[in-house]
């Protein structure tokens, strides 16, 4: 099967596939959720569908376990937790449609999957930064970081995928300031749920890129668009691990409490 249509459109023709969504009335968003987990699951024990449910048929209580843990332990880092979740509850759907009784081990997998990729979270009032508070934090940030906050504030990446940003992401032409916001395309493989999408930043947060770029140029830095957008001094990607220290003391010198970063 070749690209994501392929599969897409085999899955929906597989009988084992088709008693899973024949039985259960989906809205599409879920569907294509629970038909993601189920390809996954399926790509990492290198089976078919039906094959798998075989698989799954043979296992003991134990067995059932383990097996939920290794593709846990493999995706763990690849997938947010919320999404993961979602997926895991398609596979359950599809063992349990194929007359794999999984249902009688679901708290012992969704203890483990507690254990190995964390809890789902929700996000709380407290943890929502306010406009105030950004623009407070704004004023006491150096250029850089003033482009990074009112970037992340305006197009809801996560940090990790901000950091990922080469100068070619940026899909409009990023130096005519007649426009009002900007495209932005996060690549697969920057993307924590392992898919590419599209978002938009504001007029005002392309102009500090504009001239974060502008003075990197001045110190010597030659900018392609292969550059990463945001840099250290030798011109190498930021790490996303090390911001949470930057982000402690902007959240001090504005004087306000100290938000979650979106990782």
């Amino acid at each position: 099967m070749v690209g994501e249509r392929g599969w897409l459109i085999d899955y929906q023709h597989d009988p084992y596939v088709r008693r899973l969504l024949d039985s259960r009335s989906l809205k599409e968003s879920t569907k294509l959720s629970y038909l993601k987990g189920i390809h996954d699951i399926c790509e990492f024990y290198g089976k078919e569908p039906g094959e798998l449910v075989e698989m799954f048929r043979r296992l003991d209580e134990d067995g059932v376990v383990k097996a939920f843990k290794r593709w846990f332990v493999a995706r763990k880092d690849e997938l947010a937790p919320k999404t993961f979740w979602i997926r895991l509850g398609g596979v359950k759907a599809f063992l349990i449609e194929n007359d794999v009784d999984v249902d009688r081990f679901s708290r012992k997998i969704n203890r483990e999957f507690r254990r190995v990729v964390g809890r789902v979270k929700p996000i709380l009032k407290r943890d929502i930064i306010t406009k105030e508070e950004i623009i407070k934090i704004l004023r006491v940030a150096d250029l850089r970081e003033r482009a990074i906050v009112a970037l992340l504030a305006s197009s809801g990446l996560r940090i990790g995928a901000c950091f990922s940003l080469k100068l070619r992401d940026i899909k409009d032409d990023l130096w005519d300031d007649s426009l009002p916001c900007y495209t932005i395309e996060i690549r697969e493989e920057a993307s924590k749920e392992g898919e590419p999408y599209i978002t938009f930043m504001t007029w005002e947060a392309a102009e500090y890129i504009r001239d974060y770029l502008k003075m990197r140029e001045l110190n010597g830095e030659t900018i392609t668009q292969d550059s990463p957008l945001f840099a250290t001094k030798y011109g190498t990607p930021l790490n996303p691990s090390r911001f949470d220290n930057v982000w402690r003391e902007l959240c001090e010198k504005a004087g306000i409490d100290m938000r979650p970063v979106p990782m």
